[in-house]
């Protein structure tokens, strides 16, 4: 993608704007939304059963596990996809980078291969 071209696609936006800095701060982001994900059904399930101790039959335990799998898994599914497209987003910049980089390397070889080329045989 050249520098020039307007980003008029989302992820041209995206790709635009990647760095390992923005990735660091959705990453957190994540992480704590995540976090709050857990301790809000927990708390739902605690609301919900009036703060009882945990029983020591099973089945109250797999309840318990239900409620929490189906009320965070779906938003921490979400959340891991987004951090997915933000990875990709970043190594496709980072790879576009290292293009442009070895492309000016490969043309400051060659300027240095005519240059010694051009000078007298000793």
């Amino acid at each position: 993608m050249s520098a020039k071209k307007k980003p008029n696609e989302p992820l041209d936006v995206l790709l635009e704007t990647a760095s390992p800095d923005r990735f660091r701060t959705w990453l957190a982001s994540c992480i704590t939304a995540g976090a709050v994900l857990l301790v809000g059904a927990a708390g739902l399930f605690w609301i919900r059963f009036g703060g009882q101790v945990f029983s020591k039959d099973p089945q109250d335990r797999a309840h318990f596990g239900d409620t929490l799998g189906g009320t965070a898994g779906p938003p921490l599914t979400f959340l891991t996809v987004v951090l997915l497209v933000g990875t990709l987003a970043l190594q496709i910049k980072q790879l576009e980078d290292s293009r442009e980089q070895l492309k000016a390397s490969q043309a400051e070889l060659e300027r240095s291969r005519e240059h010694q080329l051009a000078m007298p045989a000793r």
